[in-house]
């Protein structure tokens, strides 16, 4: 039962993108520091004020939660990809782990955004 429970939470695992990303960024022995390491690129700061500005708006208008909605899913679509390229291509996992700290930061957003509900 053990060994099901196991082969059951590594298909889960590798099944998903963001935790696949993870689990190759801890196998090549690189620190996530999910908990303490706050430490971004600037652009993606700036882009990060931007959306919780956007949630913010979006409680009180559909169309900006619609617009959010678009934008996270661009996002991760962008992070996927130059996961891929870092972890297959260049076989940069340093690189990797800061960009699976990124995307774990627009997943909570998603999340957060997934229960709000807007006026009107």
């Amino acid at each position: 039962m053990q060994w099901a429970a196991r082969a059951n939470e590594a298909y889960r695992e590798l099944k998903d993108p963001l935790l696949r990303a993870r689990y190759l960024c801890e196998q090549a022995r690189v620190d996530l520091q999910t908990e303490s390491n706050t430490s971004m690129d600037a652009a993606f700061l700036m882009q990060q004020m931007t959306w919780r500005e956007m949630l913010d708006d979006a409680r009180d208008d559909a169309g900006v939660l619609d617009t959010l909605q678009a934008e996270l899913e661009a996002a991760r679509a962008e992070m996927r990809a130059t996961l891929t390229r870092l972890l297959d291509e260049e076989r940069d996992y340093a690189a990797a782990g800061r960009k699976v700290r990124e995307w774990m930061f627009v997943e909570k957003l998603a999340q957060e955004l997934a229960n709000v509900q807007p006026a009107g």
